[in-house]
């Protein structure tokens, strides 16, 4: 991908992650996070199996944000790159 794909992933991740869909999905992702959270309280110590299944859960949604943000970084990066090599 070059500098410009980049760029321009990073600004629609941006527009995503602004968005009012985005908002929506994470305000009903958080939800299942609480109610995972609340399972894993009242879980079986013994039943690993449901265990991971509600930490993955968990973990799901923290990857999800994180690779966007991740994303809306390293397009602002690049675009600061490309402004200081065109100077």
């Amino acid at each position: 991908m070059d500098q410009v794909e980049i760029i321009a992933l990073g600004e629609e991740a941006r527009i995503f992650f602004n968005s009012k869909i985005f908002i929506y999905l994470s305000e009903k992702a958080a939800s299942e996070v609480d109610n995972a959270k609340q399972e894993l309280v009242d879980v079986n110590a013994e039943d690993t199996k449901k265990i991971r299944e509600l930490q993955n859960l968990v973990i799901r949604f923290d990857c999800f944000e994180n690779w966007l943000k991740e994303l809306i970084l390293v397009g602002d990066a690049t675009y600061e790159q490309y402004l200081e090599e065109g100077e």
